[in-house]
Order: structure tokens, then C-alpha cells, then sequence
């Protein structure tokens, strides 16, 4: 099945671009269309139809419902990297210009054991970027970012917290 599969994309390549493009546009969505025709052929590859009248539909049905959800693998992936240009550089940040071991002891206990695990690899290892954390606890990317956010907020509302505390006791 794999030849005819390669025989399908090679002839057909232009005309399943155009049909992306087009679906793109309506559905207003800024994914590449040469990596969802890629990652088509590699669900049909994986997936392989019974018979080959079918290829087609698969592939395009595939197209379909990468573009059309926003839950979908693609779509999780191009926000995750949207996310990753846009927002992890600024939440590094806060961790330049903290002393940690002012705050971590006090801060930690208030956090539940999972993020206390994640903070002190965060920490004490060093691994404050989304794909390193999770490689390190061999998770999803997505499903680490949400605890990172989670954690990163929760203490600087805490650091923020702790600094208006003690201006307000300098101040006395």
C-alpha cells in the first residue's frame, strides 16, 4: 500500500496544496499546508485505507479534522510553538532576578506535591523551559506548560506579595 500511497501524494501534491489552502482560508486558520499534507501521509502510512480508492478520502478527511478542531494534534502543536515564541521568554524572566532562597522554603509549602515536584526541578535543576520540563518528566509539552503557568503565577503573586509586605515594614 505504501507505493500506491506515494504514487497518490507525488500526482497529486498541487492539487491537495490548492484543496488546503482553500480549507485554510475558510476556516481562517494560519497552519502550513505542506506540513498538514506531510503529517497526512504520515497518518495514512500508519493508517493505511483497505482499499486504494480510499487514500484520497482518507487523506483529505484527515485534513479536515486537523484544520476544523482546535483540539486537534496540529493545532495543539502550532500554539504550542506560537506560545513558546511569545510568552516563555517573558515568564523567564521573573526567575533572573529573585534570590529563591528567600521565598522557595515558604513558597513550596503552600503548593500541592505535584507542584512541588515540578518547582524544585524547576529550581534546583535549572529546567524552566517547556521542552525541557518535559522531557524530564516525559509528558506532554502542553500538559507541562499548564503547570508551569500555574506555578510561575502562583509565585509571583506570591513574590509580589512578600515585596509589598515588606515595603510596607520598611516604611514603619
Amino acid at each position: 500500500m505504501k507505493r500506491q500511497i506515494d504514487s497518490y501524494i507525488e500526482t497529486n501534491y498541487e492539487e491537495l496544496l490548492e484543496i488546503v489552502k482553500r480549507k485554510l482560508q475558510y476556516f481562517k486558520s494560519n497552519l502550513c499546508p505542506n506540513s498538514l499534507i506531510s503529517d497526512a501521509y504520515l497518518y495514512v502510512m500508519d493508517n493505511p485505507p483497505e482499499e486504494e480508492r480510499m487514500i484520497s478520502a482518507y487523506i483529505i478527511n484527515y485534513i479536515n479534522t486537523e484544520i476544523k478542531y482546535s483540539r486537534s494534534n496540529t493545532n495543539r502543536r502550532d500554539l504550542l510553538n506560537s506560545v513558546e515564541i511569545a510568552d516563555y521568554i517573558d515568564d523567564e524572566d521573573i526567575f533572573e532576578d529573585i534570590d529563591f532562597r528567600l521565598f522557595t522554603e515558604e513558597f513550596v509549602k503552600k503548593l500541592d506535591r505535584v507542584d512541588q515536584i515540578v518547582w524544585r526541578v524547576m529550581v534546583e535543576k535549572g529546567l524552566i523551559k517547556v521542552r525541557e520540563l518535559s522531557e524530564h518528566f516525559n509528558i506532554p509539552e502542553t500538559t507541562i506548560y499548564l503547570y508551569r503557568v500555574r506555578i510561575t503565577e502562583q509565585f509571583k503573586a506570591y513574590y509580589e506579595d512578600k515585596k509589598r509586605i515588606q515595603g510596607i515594614n520598611s516604611n514603619d
